[in-house]
Order: structure tokens, then sequence, then C-alpha cells
């Protein structure tokens, strides 16, 4: 017995949830464009078991239309109450006093933590804090708070977020909301009170710049074009975009006020095409056809050394030119001594080679003099005396038989 009744009970737990369906979460927060204040009167059909989470605000959640806020405007507290189907005026509404219907729900007091609470739509709770809804009846969820801390204290009757719900008898079709603003479509782009259909532009397409051509250096390209030849809008400027080949992503330089530019930082002896277009108030118009160009390629030349000078770092004063021109003159001295050395070495060898070869040559005849009749013997010692000086112990030679009565004497 015991067994049946346990089974029963978790069927009763069971089967409501089985039968759930989770609607869109919304995003507690006065900037979440579904909650905007001319949405208020707007009313979402809503089934027994259907489930709504509502999330507390959160720095680190993004959402579509909503920028980043201080952590002191995170805080609101989320209630529900019932309300007339037919009410239009929520001016004091939203009252939470000790004699208000209205019922609290949960608190979101901590930015920084994921914190949601779900909300079941049915006639019993289990938990008897939830509450509690019935068939063909408005429900209305809000808040007081203004997003600041202190305001999560506030007795204020005047509302900064609402929320309707209607909950439909049983048996009655509510299709399930596509989008996941509960079918407010509008709202994805903009609020609807702030949308405007948009006029009808110009179709400006089809202005497209016209010559374009261009000179090239080694490392720049300047191009110049025509305006459209058609002009059905106001040409603002002009935008040039360039790659360096077909792999490459196009690089863009917009704004350009007159129909010339000149792109530089380019690599020598590379091809790179060029397309430009004209942007209007309507829009950018189409591109020209890509045009290719191909910057010069750098000559090597050898490098002029004589024009090399850094004249920063020249510095000249009188003693630095003394200095060199001591040692100038020094240097000078000693390679005119080197000079004069060596011519005198080199004129040496070759008076001794010639003295030599001389002595060669007269050695037959100072080995054998001839003296003419009428020498005296003093003229012959004389012309002797060179083979005594080079070392050698020459005798005179005997004379002619005609100058035998020549004798010396060492008298007077």
């Amino acid at each position: 017995m015991y067994r049946v009744g346990l089974t029963i009970s978790l069927l009763f737990c069971v089967l409501p949830w089985s039968r759930a369906t989770y609607l869109p979460s919304i995003f507690w927060d006065t900037t979440n464009p579904i909650l905007q204040k001319w949405y208020w009167h707007e009313v979402i059909q809503v089934k027994i078991y259907d489930i709504i989470t509502f999330v507390c605000p959160n720095n680190n959640l993004r959402m579509r239309g909503r920028e980043k806020r201080i952590a002191n405007e995170l805080y609101h507290n989320l209630y529900v109450k019932e309300v007339p189907s037919n009410i239009t005026n929520f001016d004091g509404v939203c009252d939470t006093g000790e004699n208000s219907t209205a019922k609290f729900i949960t608190k979101c007091d901590k930015p920084k933590e994921l914190n949601y609470q779900d909300i079941q739509i049915n006639l019993n709770q289990a938990d008897p804090l939830l509450p509690k809804f019935e068939y063909g009846r408005d429900y209305m969820f809000f808040a007081t708070s203004n997003g600041r801390q202190a305001s999560l204290e506030t007795t204020s009757k005047n509302c900064t977020i609402v929320f309707r719900i209607h909950f439909v008898k049983p048996k009655t079709k509510v299709p399930f909301p596509s989008c996941p603003l509960f079918g407010r479509k509008q709202v994805c782009e903009q609020p609807a009170k702030t949308a405007k259909p948009k006029p009808k532009t110009k179709d400006c397409k089809g202005m497209i710049p016209q010559e374009l051509n261009g000179t090239t250096t080694s490392n720049s390209i300047s191009v110049t074009w025509q305006p459209p030849s058609k002009l059905t809008c106001n040409i603002t400027n002009y935008t040039v975009s360039f790659r360096g080949n077909t792999s490459e992503s196009w690089a863009s330089i917009s704004g350009l006020e007159k129909p010339y530019h000149t792109i530089d930082g380019l690599a020598a002896g590379n091809r790179y095409g060029i397309k430009v277009r004209a942007n209007t108030p309507e829009g950018p118009c189409d591109y020209c056809e890509e045009k290719i160009f191909k910057t010069k390629t750098i000559i090597s030349t050898p490098p002029n050394i004589s024009a090399q000078k850094d004249d920063k770092n020249i510095s000249i004063d009188g003693t630095s030119v003394a200095i060199g021109f001591v040692v100038g003159m020094f240097f000078s001295a000693i390679l005119v001594l080197a000079f004069w050395v060596f011519i005198n070495r080199v004129y040496k060898r070759k008076f001794k080679v010639n003295k030599k070869k001389d002595v060669k040559e007269d050695s037959t005849s100072r080995n054998n003099p001839t003296y003419c009749k009428g020498d005296s013997l003093n003229e012959a010692l004389k012309q002797n005396d060179g083979y005594r000086e080079s070392g050698q112990n020459w005798k005179l030679p005997p004379l002619p038989e005609e100058n035998l009565h020549l004798y010396v004497s060492d008298g007077d």
C-alpha cells in the first residue's frame, strides 16, 4: 500500500512538469527593449504549466540594444500582482505596501553572479512563496527600483519595469511565440515609438570613376582618375583600395576629396592592383575595374665614397692641424732620408762595379807598364802608387834598356 501511494504521489509531481513549456527568458533590466514603457499595455498569453524565467542583470551578460552598465545600476526587486485586463494607466499601480496584493518573487542584488527565477503558471504551487494564478486573469510582473542598490528598499508606487501576461482558459489555443521577444519583432531593431519608415534612397551604385591611371617609383604609385560620367548623387569623397596580389585582402584609404592620391611604402619591382570608388550621402558606389601597376626596380650603383660625409662628425681645431703638420713633416723627412740612402747605396754599388771593371781592364797594362823615353823615375813611381794603395806588393817593373843610365842616389 505504501508503494502504491508513493507511486501516485510521484505521478502528481511529475505530470505537470512533463507538460511544461519554457517561454523565452526575460532579462530583467530597464535597458531591455521588450520592457520599455510603450509595451506595458501589451499582454502575452500563457497556458497552464508554462514556465517564465526572469534573469537578473549581470555585467557578464550582453544582449542586443544594451550597453554596459556600471555595477550600482543593476539592482532590482521582482514582484507580481493581478491587474484589470483593461488597465491603461500605470501611475500608482506598482504598490508594494502592506495593503497591496503584490507578491515578492526575488531580489536581484548580486550583479556579479548568475541569478534567475523560474515562475511556473499554475493554479497551485508546491512552494507557498511562489504566486498562484487563475484562469482568465491578467497579471503584471513589475519593479519600482531604478537600478541602484539604495532603491531596493524603496516604497515608491511608480513602475520602472512592467511585463504583463494573460492566463488563458483551458483548451484555448495559444501559438508558441516564435520570436524571442514574444512576437514583438519591431523591437529587434528599435522601439516602435521611434520607428520611422526609411525614406527612399537614390540608386548611386552605378556612379563609377573613369580613366584610372598612375605613375610609379620604386616605392610608390601615384594614381589619378576622372569623376563618374553620370552624377545621380552628390560625391562626398573617394576611396582607393589596393593589394599586392589576388590572394591578399584589400587595403583601403578613404576620405579622399580630390581625384588623385599617392600610395607610399610599397615594395620595389612588385605588382599592385588598384581600384577606386566614389562615396555619397546615400552610401558607397561601385568600384571601377581593378588596374595593375608595377613599381620600378632599384638598380644598385657603387657608393660614392667621397660624397659620404657626415658633417656632424667632422671637427677641426688648431691643435689637430699642428699635430698633423708635425707628423706629416716627420714622415716626409723619413721618406727623403730613406730615398737618399737607397740612391747612395745604388750609386756606390755601381761605382764599385765600374771601378773593378776598370781595374781588371788596366791590370795588364799596369803589370807591364811602358814608359816613354825621357820619363823620370818619379813619374814611374807615381804611376804605380795605385797598386800599393790597393794592398798589392808590386815591384817596379824593369826599366827599358835605354833608361839604364838612370839611378837613384841618396846624396844630393
